[in-house]
């Protein structure tokens, strides 16, 4: 149902296709919040790119199938949930360009296994980055344009870590040596920072 000009919510109904694996409504104009009841089989949830506002409903936490949660590029609000460090099969989140704000929770350090990419850039998300943050499996981290302090952690310590964009934050200290460690990275963004 992507690339369209439906507009209005999205039908609480879909909550009720209980065999509904894949749900891609992208790059539509759609309004409203997320519906609180979604199919419990979810892999893959797209609404990027369009105007849904709100915050995220704490009854996603029980999409525990959920690999790919894709919400950039709306008007959506709050903080990142706690829960969703109990997603473990979530392989990509994509939280892009929209208004969420207070720390990166340390329950994502729970996804060091499955989680590849990350993106929670264009937001107003503050604090400092987790040190927690031990990612075996991360190929690609988008934290640019937030308000993150504080010096850059060992969080990252993935040989796979393809791209590290940190730009436009409020981070200070050095750079770290362990970066000259990532062999795998092509991109790695720190301007616009407090070095």
């Amino acid at each position: 149902m992507s690339n369209n000009f439906f507009t209005g919510g999205i039908p609480i109904s879909i909550g009720d296709m209980i065999s509904l694996q894949l749900l891609d409504m992208s790059n539509n104009k759609l309004s409203g919040g997320i519906p609180r009841h979604l199919p419990m089989g979810l892999f893959t949830f797209d609404v990027s790119n369009n105007q849904l506002f709100g915050d995220i409903p704490t009854s996603m936490e029980n999409l525990s199938l959920m690999k790919t949660l894709d919400l950039r590029n709306n008007t959506l609000f709050g903080g990142i949930p706690r829960w969703m460090g109990k997603m473990s099969n979530l392989q990509e989140l994509v939280m892009a360009n929209n208004h969420f704000e207070g720390p990166i929770p340390m329950e994502l350090c729970n996804l060091s296994s499955s989680l590849q990419f990350l993106d929670l850039s264009a937001n107003n998300i503050s604090g400092s980055l987790p040190s927690c943050f031990i990612f075996s499996s991360l190929t690609h981290v988008y934290l640019s344009r937030n308000k993150l302090k504080g010096p850059i952690t060992s969080f990252l310590n993935s040989s796979y870590l393809v791209t590290l964009d940190l730009s436009n934050n409020h981070l200070t200290g050095n750079i770290p040596n362990w970066i000259g460690t990532l062999s795998a990275l092509v991109y790695l963004l720190l301007d616009n920072n407090h070095f």
